[in-house]
């Protein structure tokens, strides 16, 4: 995974949707998701450039946020995982789309 320099990058960076798309133009290891407007938000697309089979990013809400990530175009185990607090979710790129490697605190899948 390439993150660019180590000691200039940063480790988190917020990024907020778009209609239903969050847009990443550099991959880094955490990326948190904010509500387009009010507190909370559905991600139905993660578009991240130069991305390349294996890259992994763990996505987490914004404070106060909540955010569904649907499996619209996100291959998870559940129809959604609401991200709030201390859930997040650990995603991987497997070629062709990101697909769910797990999740962290108390999930609410629907």
């Amino acid at each position: 995974m390439d993150y660019g320099d180590p000691v200039a990058a940063t480790p988190i960076q917020t990024i907020t949707i778009a209609s239903g798309v969050a847009t990443v133009a550099a991959l880094t290891p955490v990326i948190k998701l904010a509500a387009e407007s009010s507190t909370s938000d559905t991600l139905d697309t993660l578009t991240v450039a130069n991305v390349r089979e294996g890259d992994t990013v763990l996505l987490v809400a914004d404070s106060g946020d909540t955010i569904t990530v649907d499996d619209a175009n996100i291959d998870l185990s559940a129809g959604t995982i609401a991200l709030s607090g201390v859930v997040s979710l650990l995603l991987w790129y497997n070629g062709t789309g990101w697909s769910q490697v797990t999740t962290s605190g108390a999930v609410d899948n629907v």
